[in-house]
């Protein structure tokens, strides 16, 4: 009985150790998000989109089991299917509550069988306060608990603009020295500029020739003067 109770006991303790690790893994997301805003605010800047990206490969096993996981977490009764000759793609018609936060579920499950399914959860924002961070923290930390495991991916960004000239090269020094970031790589191209670099302050990180890599600030400048700046971690994921 005593073995029974102590591999019980373990059984709860690995299961703890997961969630709290997954929780934990997404919490940083808005942490690193109210970072971001922090370093943009100090250039009188505001955060115009603020974005955060949950994805896994998982095996066609996985997708099955998931898939009626994500339409009872959703409220959704089916998925929308569109079909190209290399993916199906799925998508959970999630009813949008709220016009400042949006969100969207997709599974990519390529034709050859061979490959691993790609399961999406995107959620993206236009107002970034106490409120917003508070009321979806916790809806995404289920989330990743419930459809995900330890071995997701999270990518997070935040996108400013404005109609002012921005000098890149002072731009990243600014932003090196707010997020304590290492550069590690710069690339200019006409009206556009990346900084990629590593800073401690997060979690997540990626490798980068002998280093690692967990931040990318991005500056575009567009049609009718107006300039985009986009930081993200560990990189940039949507467009700039």
């Amino acid at each position: 009985m005593k073995k029974s109770y102590t591999f019980i006991a373990i059984i709860v303790l690995l299961l703890s150790i997961i969630y709290v690790n997954t929780t934990n893994a997404t919490t940083s997301s808005f942490r690193e998000i109210k970072e971001m805003d922090k370093a943009l605010q100090r250039e009188n800047l505001e955060v115009s989109k603020w974005q955060i990206i949950v994805k896994e490969s998982v095996t066609r096993d996985r997708m099955n089991q998931l898939k009626p996981k994500v339409k009872e977490f959703f409220s959704v009764s089916t998925f929308e299917t569109e079909e190209t000759s290399e993916v199906e793609k799925l998508s959970a018609p999630i009813p949008q509550k709220n016009k400042q936060v949006t969100e969207q579920f997709t599974i990519l499950e390529p034709k050859a069988s061979d490959e691993y399914v790609e399961v999406i959860y995107t959620m993206t924002g236009t107002v970034l306060n106490e409120d917003t961070i508070m009321n979806n923290s916790s809806k995404l930390a289920k989330l990743s608990n419930t459809l995900f495991t330890s071995k997701m991916l999270k990518f997070s960004c935040v996108t400013s603009t404005t109609s002012d000239k921005i000098n890149s090269v002072n731009f990243f020094e600014k932003i090196e020295d707010t997020l304590q970031v290492q550069p590690l790589n710069q690339l200019d191209e006409n009206g556009f500029h990346v900084q990629s670099g590593y800073t401690q302050k997060w979690e997540s990180s990626i490798p980068y020739e002998n280093n690692q890599m967990n931040v990318q600030v991005a500056i575009r400048e567009g049609l009718g003067g107006k300039t985009t700046i986009t930081i993200g971690t560990p990189i940039i994921t949507s467009e700039y």
